[in-house]
């Protein structure tokens, strides 16, 4: 059985993604991240990232290194309610 699939959403992002980071980029991460592929997010993680997902409750996060060297997290939020949102941000916005 196929591992159920992360809904987006609404797509946010911080100022600092705005700004900083080339759109076409961003979406590369977030496509990623709903495909279940969560860039260097440790294994434990990656664990709970599949079971809030089968759960249906909960939060994902994914942390991937853009080709400048620095990162960005996406994070999926309220999983399994009606105002579940994918953020797109920073370390440091966090």
């Amino acid at each position: 059985m196929a591992d159920p699939q992360l809904e987006l959403g609404r797509l946010l992002m911080t100022r600092a993604v705005a700004t900083d980071v080339d759109t076409i980029q961003v979406m590369e991460c977030v496509g990623r991240h709903l495909r279940g592929d969560y860039g260097d997010t440790p294994p434990e993680d990656c664990r709970l990232n599949v079971l809030a997902i089968r759960e249906g409750c909960g939060r994902v996060m994914s942390n991937y290194q853009l080709p400048d060297g620095s990162r960005l997290w996406i994070s999926t939020d309220g999983i399994g309610t009606p105002d579940h949102h994918t953020l797109a941000m920073r370390p440091s916005d966090y």
